[in-house]
């Protein structure tokens, strides 16, 4: 499954590696994903490894994407339980979508954030991924 289940944009990959508790009886240990989250540019390369990411926060995520892309204004993302990583993708008025991306591998002691430009064209290349990354890990349990 690596590399099925990844997001690759800008300088953001994220790759969902497996359940992190599959074997378990309880819904909610089910929905946590043991993912990396990586964030690339000039002179800064931040990592982020462990079950950070739910099924459910994928998923709603992908959601806030399609609505993005459809509609062009507002804003999406994926509103994580854990606080490792945070994006927010912003629509601008002439087409263009910003990311903001906020990681740290130690909530306690660093904090990181980083700002890529995209583009309108980016989001349907984006949706697909989270979508795809939705079918490999379905949610589990409800928000």
């Amino acid at each position: 499954m690596p590399g099925e289940a990844a997001l690759r944009t800008a300088g953001l990959t994220i790759e969902c590696l497996r359940r992190a508790a599959p074997d378990s009886a309880d819904a909610w240990d089910r929905d946590w994903i043991e993912a990396i989250a990586r964030v690339e540019a000039p002179g800064a390369v931040v990592e982020l490894h462990g079950p950070w990411l739910r099924g459910v926060e994928l998923a709603a995520f992908a959601e806030a994407v399609a609505v993005l892309h459809h509609d062009l204004r507002g804003s999406a993302h994926p509103d994580c339980l854990e606080p490792g990583l945070d994006v927010t993708l912003q629509a601008g008025t002439l087409g263009q979508v910003t990311m903001h991306v906020a990681i740290t591998p130690d909530h306690l002691t660093q904090s990181h954030s980083f700002t890529f430009a995209l583009d309108q064209s980016d989001l349907p290349a984006l949706l697909a991924s989270l979508r795809a990354m939705v079918r490999h890990f379905p949610p589990v349990s409800p928000r």
